[in-house]
């Protein structure tokens, strides 16, 4: 597994720990850094870097992100294509970070998702998500791109372009609501059963 991380300021230094944690305990072989903008061409540098490599999967981090063993174990014991755990967005109502279709919008945010359950979502964004190295190898380049997109008459990030880029290749993408993934700086919310990285690790995940 290849972590990746893209940047434009400056990485958290509790995201510094983490990663540096997930590669002491090997549950990461590398960690891949790139600084630079626009997010969406840095994204496309990094997975170049990443099938370059010989490693099965890509776990995209982003420079403000807390993880561990037990949350990327959870997230790769789901044996998905595209799966990241619950993320808040960082802007109020604080949405999960992941779109399902909507109804009178194409995309809609998920606000009350369903505890502890895996969902099979439109997209996610990649804050800290797993990929499979077949995705990126069936899905054309560019895999990241901020484009405009007809069916909602608007432009969309880079993280869904991937997402619906990839479903059209039959690979979905998923959230787990019982694994969560914070952004340093807000604060910590209180969902029964979510895994925050706090309980016991009960063995090898990876």
């Amino acid at each position: 597994m290849i972590a990746c991380t893209p940047y434009y300021g400056n990485i958290e230094p509790e995201t510094w720990v983490c990663m540096f944690k997930l590669e002491k305990e090997d549950v990461i072989k590398e960690w891949i850094r790139r600084r630079g903008q626009p997010t969406s061409k840095v994204r496309n540098m990094l997975v170049k870097d990443f099938l370059e490599k010989d490693s099965k999967y890509l776990l995209f981090v982003d420079g403000d992100a807390i993880c561990n063993k037990i949350l990327v174990g959870g997230l790769f014991k789901m044996n998905k294509p595209i799966v990241s755990p619950l993320t808040l967005l960082t802007e109020p109502p604080y949405p999960i970070s992941a779109l399902v279709k909507g109804t009178e919008r194409k995309y809609d945010f998920i606000l009350n998702p369903k505890p502890n359950s895996i969902l099979e979502v439109e997209g996610v964004g990649m804050h800290c998500t797993l990929i499979k190295r077949e995705v990126f190898e069936k899905v054309e380049h560019p895999w990241y791109e901020y484009k405009w997109h007809d069916d909602v008459n608007a432009y969309i990030g880079e993280d869904l372009y991937f997402c619906l880029k990839a479903k059209e290749k039959g690979y979905s993408s998923y959230i787990h609501t019982g694994i969560c993934s914070p952004h340093i700086g807000i604060m910590k919310f209180a969902v029964a059963g979510v895994i925050t990285g706090d309980e016991k690790d009960e063995g090898n995940m990876v």
